[in-house]
Parts: structure tokens; sequence; C-alpha cells
């Protein structure tokens, strides 16, 4: 599934130098988030959205 995921990314214009740079800054809008906490095992887990723009 990396893989694809990274296929993706260079498909859609990313590069190779910059993979590691937009990684760190979505993980970094992630760890920013409000989450739940986690639910059954296979229940996908939202996080809080009120605060987003739609």
């Amino acid at each position: 599934m990396i893989t694809l995921a990274i296929d993706g990314y260079l498909r859609h214009g990313g590069s190779p130098e910059t993979l590691l740079k937009d990684l760190c800054a979505k993980q970094a809008i992630n760890l920013a988030r409000d989450w739940p906490p986690p639910g059954e095992a296979d229940a996908p887990v939202q996080h809080d959205r009120s605060g987003e723009p739609t």
C-alpha cells in the first residue's frame, strides 16, 4: 500500500525531493487534530471536523 501511495504522489506532481517534507507536513496536521478514543477494532475513527472549513 505504501508503494501505491508513493506512486500516486509522484504521478500527481510530487517529486522524490519533496516527499519527506510533504509527509512531515501532513503528519503535523494529523497530530494537531482532535481524535476520539479508539472504538471497536474494525471501526474507522474520524477526527473532529467541527473547526475545519467546509
